[in-house]
């Protein structure tokens, strides 16, 4: 479902800061909603530590967690990962890309 919601997010053209704060109020919810969620399915009867560290540090926190990092660099100018440009502004769209020769080919 998170994947979904990130992709609606993503796929409309937006500032950077505008996307950096739909990241973090997104992750805000879905770590909200994943706790209530949690609480209300129980608990494990066995409590030994490997169960303990999963209750804990689950996927259902750790995927809110690193959305919230996302929505964090991009308000902060670090989302160079998120618009595929390098933070000096060379990025691969637009660039003319050299070709490669093969052994035998020939070239102008």
């Amino acid at each position: 479902m998170s994947a979904v919601l990130i992709a609606l997010i993503v796929a409309a053209p937006q500032p950077r800061i505008a996307l950096g704060v739909e990241l973090l109020l997104l992750a805000g919810t879905l770590a909200l909603g994943m706790l209530i969620l949690a609480r209300r399915a129980g608990h494990a009867t066995a409590k030994s530590g490997t169960t303990r560290y999963l209750e804990r540090w689950s996927p259902n926190l750790i995927t809110p967690l690193l959305i919230g990092v996302g929505g964090v660099s991009l308000l902060v100018h670090a989302g160079a990962v998120f618009t595929g440009c390098s933070r000096r502004g060379r990025g691969s769209v637009g660039r003319s890309r050299q070709r490669l020769a093969v052994p035998g080919e020939i070239t102008v």
